[in-house]
């Protein structure tokens, strides 16, 4: 009688486990195939919780926004010297590296005061918006070799040709402006083209032109320039333009300070 009891008590004993160890092993093969689903691809591309936006109030002010799109390149130091005489500051959204000095003018444009934001490390295309990966995949290298270089992550950025443009579906912008977002950053677009890369023989005077025809009865003016190599017409207009807005009473700032970022809806 005793040798059933034990006996009944091993058969219990191993269908209790059974159950449990289907259980287990079910969970070991299921759990890495939705981790693989819900794990993020990029868990360092997040903005620096100590981003300065919307710092500033200028709301009583008339306020223009310098920001330079493309560099930086050797046209980026002739911007450098002029803002540093001029005492004004600007924004530089940066592609990804031109060139030996390139280390060190991003270094350059933290040191003097100004700040750099993220373009896109590649700048082509239809690579950056074939969807909202092939995006994050771009700035997120841009932002790590930033990174590598200044120590510091940026936490704005600017859509490649402005967030409403023809070489992306629209839908995909929407997108990518949700997860942007959802990541902490933030993009600026302009009211003010200087329309310097339209074409290659433009002229310093068309470029001021352009800027200030902008720029009439606003008092807050974000100008879009480029410094990338080839740009040296906008390097001669930049004084003229610079002491234009100084004489009409406006004040230069980053974008990051602004109160509420231009962006086109």
């Amino acid at each position: 009688m005793q040798y059933f009891k034990k006996r009944f008590s091993v058969i219990r004993l191993r269908l209790f486990a059974l159950p449990m160890l289907v259980l287990i092993l079910s969970t070991a093969l299921i759990l890495p195939v939705f981790g693989s689903v819900t794990a993020d691809p990029y868990p360092d591309f997040y903005a620096e919780k100590l981003v300065k936006t919307g710092s500033g109030d200028f709301s009583e002010k008339k306020c223009v926004y310098l920001s330079f799109d493309d560099g930086p390149s050797a046209c980026t130091d002739k911007i450098l010297d002029i803002l540093s005489e001029k005492g004004v500051n600007a924004t530089f959204f940066v592609i990804g590296p031109e060139g030996e000095l390139t280390d060190e003018r991003l270094l350059r444009i933290i040191k003097e005061g100004n700040e750099i934001g993220l373009h896109s490390y590649c700048h082509k295309y239809n690579e950056i918006y074939a969807g909202v990966d092939s995006f994050l995949s771009d700035l997120s290298t841009e932002q790590d070799w930033i990174y590598s270089v200044t120590g510091e992550r940026c936490g704005i950025f600017r859509f490649p040709g402005g967030s409403a443009n023809r070489h992306a579906d629209k839908s995909t912008v929407s997108e990518i402006k949700d997860e942007m977002s959802r990541r902490g950053f933030v993009w600026y677009d302009w009211n003010a083209d200087s329309e310097d890369s339209i074409h290659k023989y433009i002229s310093a005077w068309e470029i001021t032109q352009n800027v200030f025809r902008c720029a009439k009865d606003k008092d807050c003016v974000v100008v879009l320039l480029h410094d990338a190599s080839g740009h040296d017409a906008t390097v001669e207009a930049l004084p003229g333009i610079i002491d234009g807005f100084l004489e009409q009473g406006y004040s230069f700032h980053l974008l990051s300070e602004m109160e509420k970022p231009m962006q086109y809806r």
